[in-house]
């Protein structure tokens, strides 16, 4: 008989059959038998006739140099077999065939390896191993988002696509007027959110008007109420919002979880979870922030955001994710925007001024009427008295006269008629100078009033150049040019080539795991893989050095194959069992306490 390390002959009851047409299972790709007998029956159905007859003779047969002779040339042995079994007693090896030395005309050395991992299949167990990468046994999305059955690989994803997108379909926007006083000039406040302004909001609606003029024509009106009202001065700011501002908060966004990535479905899901496909929460503003659906546990692994709108003199809007991470509302991926335009504007000076100083003009108009109505009042009455005192000497003048004093006569009524026209002469210029002073200070108040008419509007700074709001605000319907300047969810993938690399790549290789156990076997349709960093095997009965053979096979990457299949026909369908066959109760592969397979698989 053969005896493993012994350069022997084989002995009579040797068998040598050499086969043809055998896969290459050498390397990361082996058959997978459910036991023994079908292992001899697959092997043997590929045996080669023309190496095969009564005519052929083997000797020289070593198992361990892997060598043996063969009574054909070298031509025939490598054009009509690739693979060969050879049997010693009950025990059969495999084995690769590797080269053939023409000895003579019908006389050859062939060269074999032992394939260890199919020679002694059914006699290893394994105890544990730590799997880097295999299939796993329940490809669900839920598994992969769960990350019950991978993790994270370090592949190249590429550039990104949209694959959907959703926004808050906003319908025009508004100017808000912040003022502490409104239109009748009275005192104004609010409380927004909690939140106490010493002003109050005063909208006015972009579709409440026909054009972009219209719409800024009525907020120069309401301007000017405040101005004319005396409350230019009390206007904080005017701020540019989207009409959301006045809906009912809050909003909500959502995208459900995937099914595609850029317009591929994957065999794989572990494509349908991040790294390869994830929500972007974002403004267009800056801020942005990823959201993974494998975090969305709670909410059945579909994103979504509530958001709200906080309006004051320098609005905020915030979104935050719901039933995230674990919690209701996640405030650690919540994102704000805050930049909304501050509009610049203008208020009339003149009227400011003339509103402000309206009672003082009114005033001080009627002071000069008033005084020189005065100033004529005291000429008349300083006349009245003057001419009392002319009379009282001609009075003066009639008494000499009765007491015949002729020449006081003649005195008096000479100095009456004198002082009569003196006085006349007077009132005459007291009432000139008076109306001259009523009309110089009437044309000195109309000057003030004349120069304060060209005083130029006072301008107000806003906050510049906004062109995402510019963009967004274009039209008086707010639709916008583009949707941005407002919270958005965007499901971004990789490329749809990408994607189906990738596949490729998971249906040959499946998922890294990174787990402590027993390798999975015997759970996919047509073909599983397995890798291990290290693993522990068991047995009896196999040398050491196949020992290592086999654990440097598991450790480099072993696909197996159900040896009804095509070996390396990626193309068929590898379902798992329990996708093929959903009521069938199926098991892993059991293994005792020393790590060797159950009967079944014997």
């Amino acid at each position: 008989m053969i005896r493993i390390g012994e350069v022997t002959d084989v002995q009579p009851e040797s068998q040598v059959i050499f086969l043809s047409g055998i896969p290459n299972i050498d390397g990361e790709d082996t058959i997978f038998f459910p036991d023994r007998q079908t292992q001899y029956t697959w092997f043997y159905a590929h045996r080669a006739p023309a190496l095969n007859g009564r005519a052929a003779v083997y000797t020289n047969i070593n198992i361990m140099r892997g060598t043996l002779v063969a009574n054909f040339d070298a031509e025939t042995i490598m054009t009509n077999s690739n693979y060969l079994m050879i049997r010693n007693r009950e025990k059969w090896y495999y084995c690769f065939l590797v080269g053939v030395i023409q000895n003579s005309v019908n006389s050859s050395t062939v060269s074999f390896k032992v394939d260890a991992l199919q020679t002694y299949y059914f006699d290893y167990g394994i105890i544990q191993a730590y799997i880097e990468r295999e299939h796993v046994t329940n490809d669900t999305v839920e598994n992969i988002y769960n990350r019950y059955n991978a993790v994270t690989d370090e592949l190249e994803c590429g550039d990104y696509v949209v694959d959907e997108r959703v926004q808050l379909s906003q319908t025009g926007y508004s100017a808000v007027v912040w003022a502490s006083q409104n239109a009748s000039g009275a005192q104004t406040s609010s409380v927004n959110y909690g939140l106490y302004n010493g002003a109050a909001p005063h909208r006015i609606n972009s579709q409440n008007y026909d054009s972009a003029n219209d719409f800024g024509n009525a907020v120069n009106s309401y301007l000017n109420q405040l101005t004319e009202a005396g409350a230019a001065n009390s206007i904080l700011n005017i701020c540019q919002v989207p009409n959301t501002f006045f809906g009912s908060n809050p909003y909500t966004l959502s995208i459900d979880k995937p099914t595609s990535v850029g317009g591929y479905t994957p065999r794989n899901k572990i494509l349908l979870g991040q790294p390869y496909t994830f929500v972007v929460a974002g403004t267009n503003c800056g801020s942005s922030v990823d959201l993974s659906f494998e975090l969305a546990y709670s909410n059945g692994y579909d994103i979504q955001c509530a958001v709200y709108y906080m309006l004051s003199p320098q609005p905020q809007a915030i979104l935050i994710p719901m039933n995230y991470r674990g919690t209701q509302y996640d405030a650690d991926d919540a994102i704000t925007m805050d930049n909304y335009p501050q509009c610049a504007y203008a208020t009339d000076s003149y009227k400011a001024w003339l509103a402000l100083n309206s009672n003082q003009l009114s005033a001080g108009r009627q002071n000069i009427y008033s005084s020189a109505a005065v100033n004529q009042q005291i000429a008349a009455n300083n006349r009245n008295a003057a001419a009392f005192g002319l009379l009282g000497n001609a009075v003066g003048a009639v008494g000499s006269l009765l007491t015949g004093n002729v020449g006081g006569v003649v005195a008096n009524v000479g100095g009456a008629i004198g002082g009569a026209i003196n006085i006349d002469t007077q009132y005459n210029n007291a009432n000139l100078a008076n109306q001259n002073s009523k009309e110089n200070a009437i044309r000195s108040l109309n000057a003030k009033i004349t120069d304060a008419s060209k005083m130029p509007f006072t301008p107000t700074a806003g906050s510049g150049g906004n062109a995402p709001f510019q963009l967004k605000f274009f039209d008086i319907d707010g639709a916008g040019m583009f949707p941005i300047a407002d919270f958005f969810l965007e499901r971004r993938s990789i490329k749809r080539a990408q994607a189906q690399r990738l596949d490729q790549y998971y249906d040959m290789y499946g998922y890294r795991v990174n787990r402590l156990g027993i390798p999975n076997e015997d759970h996919r349709e047509r073909y599983w893989y397995t890798k291990t960093a290290d693993i522990t095997l068991s047995g009896s009965g196999i040398p050491y050095s196949y020992f290592n053979e086999i654990k440097a096979r598991y450790n480099a990457g072993i696909r197996f194959w159900r040896y009804t299949d095509l070996v390396g026909n990626y193309a068929l369908l590898n379902r798992t069992t329990l996708e093929a066959e959903p009521m069938k109760l199926w098991e892993p592969i059991h293994w005792d306490g020393e790590g060797v397979k159950n009967d079944v698989k014997k």
